[in-house]
Order: C-alpha cells, then structure tokens, then sequence
C-alpha cells in the first residue's frame, strides 16, 4: 500500500518487514511488535525519510544560542521520555581530564554549557551540551509551517530513493 503519508505530510508506505500487520518474531520483552515500524504497521519511504529528516534537522540551533526561557527538547533517559521545557538556568562550566593518546596521558579542558530546565510535571532538568551541538528547539506554529513547506518542497525534488535529482540539483546550482 503506497500513496500514503504522514501527518505532516511526507512520503509513507505498509512496513515491508511485517506486512503492514504490525508483528513480526515473538520475544518475551516486546512481544511480537515488528521493530521496524514500532508496530504502527507504516514506515516513511525513502524520500518521506530524507524529507522528515530535513525538517527535523531544520527546527535545531547551535547550543550556544539557547536564551532564558527557551523551550529546549530534553530526553531523559532515565525516566524514558522525551518532552520539552523552559531553560531556567544556562551555566558555562569547564570539563577537565586526561586522555591517552598514542601511550601518553594529555591533558585537556573544555568548555561545557550546563542547561537547566523545569517542567511541572517532570521536575528540574539538566544537560551538558558543547558549543556548536545542535539542540531541538521549541518553536511557534508558524514558523513550524513555514520549515514544514520548505521540507515538503526538498520532498518533491527527491527520486524515489530519497537523493536530490539531478535537474533540481543543477537548478539549484
């Protein structure tokens, strides 16, 4: 079944591992969910995946930009959920230690941004994030329309093994 497509628009099609029927082998943690698909029994093809992965790479900023009171995107793994916050708190901190190169101990020291979040329901939050790593950043429904239109645009210039063709890359060029 093709011809489908996500909420937001880009390229799906039935899972091709279980058949779209959202199982796949039996295992005791998971039962039989097929991993490909989480059990949804549809994955993106591979030009939704190209175009999906555009507008998510679309809505992050470098670290170092992050303001007070930003939302930010936190995953914390330990409580295994993925949600966004307010910064609270952006500290710049120092990191040293040592590491063996070549059979000799170097020293080093790094500069570390130690962002703080608070979220009502998931408390007080923190990550250590280098400058120039790109962090998920909350944004309003219209500029998030606005990437969305742009990746739905990158969508249509893909073959349909999600590289860019060739006329749109001289086009562009």
């Amino acid at each position: 079944m093709t011809g489908m497509v996500s909420k937001l628009g880009f390229e799906m099609q039935s899972c091709s591992r279980c058949g779209g029927s959202g199982n796949y082998s039996y295992c005791q943690s998971y039962g039989t969910k097929c991993f490909r698909c989480h059990g949804t029994k549809v994955c993106y093809t591979a030009k939704g995946a190209a175009a999906a992965k555009y507008y998510a790479e679309s809505l992050k900023v470098p670290v170092e930009t992050l303001k007070v009171g930003d939302l930010v995107q936190m995953d914390d793994f330990f409580k295994g959920v993925i949600y966004f916050a307010p910064i609270t708190e952006i500290a710049e901190t120092v990191q040293t230690g040592s590491s063996l190169q070549d059979g000799v101990m170097v020293p080093y020291s790094k500069t570390m941004l130690m962002i703080t979040t608070e979220h009502a329901k998931y408390g007080q939050y923190g990550m250590g994030q280098y400058p120039g790593t790109m962090v998920r950043k909350g944004w309003g429904a219209e500029f998030k329309a606005a990437k969305q239109a742009e990746a739905l645009a990158y969508q249509a210039t893909l073959t349909k093994a999600g590289t860019v063709r060739k006329a749109a890359a001289k086009a562009a060029a």
